[in-house]
């Protein structure tokens, strides 16, 4: 059946049990099956948090792909004794990081 949601057991769980806590389930014990009216709407909520995850995900996606070539440059760079770290590019960078968690709500 489509949109059939399954428990970790494999078994069919009713979407308005699905996020619910409740005694019995601490205890291991599976919630009584909903039957007629009295279920209500399947709904369809996201926290905050999952939501803010969503939108790094997508970030994420949107980032250049490490270049084997250049760190290969670097890593040969660091072996010669020839790496030259920039304190300045790398405070400017570390403020820019803050910036974007600051806009982002972190």
């Amino acid at each position: 059946m489509a949109g059939e949601i399954k428990g970790i057991d494999g078994s069919r769980v009713a979407p308005a049990e699905v996020g619910r806590k409740t005694a019995g389930a601490a205890r291991g014990e599976r919630p009584a099956a909903r039957t007629g009216n009295d279920a209500p709407a399947d709904e369809v909520s996201l926290t905050d948090t999952a939501a803010r995850l969503r939108e790094l995900e997508a970030r994420l996606a949107e980032l250049p792909v490490v270049d084997p070539k250049r760190v290969d440059e670097i890593r040969q760079l660091i072996a010669e004794g020839r790496y030259q770290v920039d304190a300045g590019d790398i405070a400017e960078k570390l403020i820019q990081i803050e910036k974007l968690l600051d806009d982002m709500g972190g």
